[in-house]
């Protein structure tokens, strides 16, 4: 079916994690800035909101693109294509101050990030030992966690001229570009079978080998955008202080990270077919019971367990899918988790919107934790299912029966 490349030279994963990090804080610089200065145009928060949107439909582009590159052109040359064409966009942001041309730039932002995380991901998830997968893709995780936090610091230097953060990010971009050539050029194993029809082919059957673990990246951008985007509105329309309102995402947040290698070393030790479900219960639990935890520090700490228990559970779907598919089908189910995420991501926002718009502003968490109950009762029948086949599999026929007897 599939023949593996042999990798060549030493491989460095640290160039990676910096990478990341770097690209992670422009992304997290893109949208507080350009928030800001689309305001200082007298842009509404509704227009602002969509504008933003655009840079999920790049990365929701990119994501099969992104895949056909990497496979031609190997991960190397598709990190530096993806983080110039982002540092290009990062040049004309203050040549154009135009919000339709923003639009085109950030649709082109969201795709140089897509292209570029996707290529540096997937190395490091086909380099990567299965029994130490989950910690080494965590630390992707973690590192775009710290860098995504770290973006919005950036906002004064903005006292200094609107080219300032732009340019200031561009070069730190540049620089961690330059350290990915340490590593050797390498492509991923190649799918032996090249048929007009197999691109198809490839994303049915990687989806039906690995849809468990495809979903959470989805839950993940659908909580994280509809979380980020409504929460606000939510302690609003709630009478909650806007200092809670901050601290209670920053907590979410932060939690998150704190339990990301831990639960990726559970992972690797218990597997990932059994936690995802537990820890993906348990947040569908929280989200529901939310609402009755009112105001103040009891909304607080839970969503800071919230965050701690599901915001690994994109980097652990994304693992869990380098468990059960071969590794030339890893580029195709990279793919499918990054198309899934940006659907997610883009739809969340808007579904809650109208649920808070017609049903009630408690109807967010509602929103949040239906899919993920969703996930839970699929995970459940799937393990049934599967454990009636092997029962089944087991049990002799009636025929075989009475030729044993016989």
């Amino acid at each position: 079916m599939s023949r593996f490349a042999e990798p060549d030279g030493r491989f460095h994963a640290w160039p990676l994690y910096s990478l990341c990090f770097i690209v992670a804080a422009v992304q997290g610089m893109l949208l507080p800035v350009l928030a800001l200065l689309l305001e200082r145009q007298g842009l509404s928060a509704a227009a602002n909101g969509l504008h933003a949107a655009f840079l999920y439909v790049g990365i929701m582009v990119a994501a099969p693109l992104s895949e056909r590159l990497v496979r031609r052109w190997g991960y190397r040359s598709v990190l530096v294509t993806g983080g110039s064409l982002l540092a290009g966009t990062l040049f004309f942001y203050p040549l154009w101050t135009s919000p339709a041309v923003w639009v085109v730039l950030r649709v082109l932002s969201g795709m140089g990030a897509e292209i570029l995380h996707y290529a540096a991901h997937l190395w490091l998830t086909v380099r990567s030992p299965a029994d130490r997968r989950g910690r080494i893709v965590s630390l992707y995780g973690m590192a775009y966690g710290l860098g995504f936090g770290v973006g919005p610091l950036v906002l004064p230097l903005l006292a200094f001229g609107p080219w300032v953060p732009f340019a200031a990010a561009a070069v730190f971009l540049v620089v961690a570009l330059s350290l990915v050539w340490i590593n050797p050029s390498e492509r991923p194993p190649r799918v032996s079978d090249r048929r007009p029809a197999l691109s198809l082919s490839l994303y049915a059957r990687t989806w039906r080998l690995a849809y468990l673990a495809l979903l959470p990246p989805a839950l993940f951008g659908w909580m994280e955008a509809t979380l980020t985007s409504l929460f606000p509105v939510y302690g609003a329309r709630t009478g909650l202080a806007e200092g809670w309102v901050s601290v209670s995402l920053s907590a979410f947040t932060i939690s998150s990270l704190v339990l990301q290698l831990p639960l990726a070393m559970a992972g690797d030790r218990w597997g990932r077919a059994r936690l995802l479900p537990l820890l993906i219960a348990a947040g569908a639990v929280l989200f529901f019971l939310m609402p009755a935890a009112g105001r103040g520090m009891p909304l607080l700490v839970m969503m800071a367990v919230a965050g701690a228990l599901v915001g690994s559970i994109y980097t652990l779907g994304l693992a869990y899918a380098a468990d059960l598919v071969p590794k030339s089908l890893l580029p195709t189910a990279n793919a499918l988790s990054t198309i899934g995420f940006s659907v997610a991501s883009i739809a969340g926002p808007n579904l809650g919107g109208l649920a808070m718009s017609h049903l009630h502003p408690w109807a967010l968490f509602w929103v949040i934790g239906g899919p993920f109950a969703g996930y839970v009762a699929l995970a459940w029948g799937s393990h049934w299912k599967r454990r009636a086949r092997r029962t089944s599999a087991r049990t002799p026929t009636l025929r075989e029966e009475r030729s044993v007897e016989a």
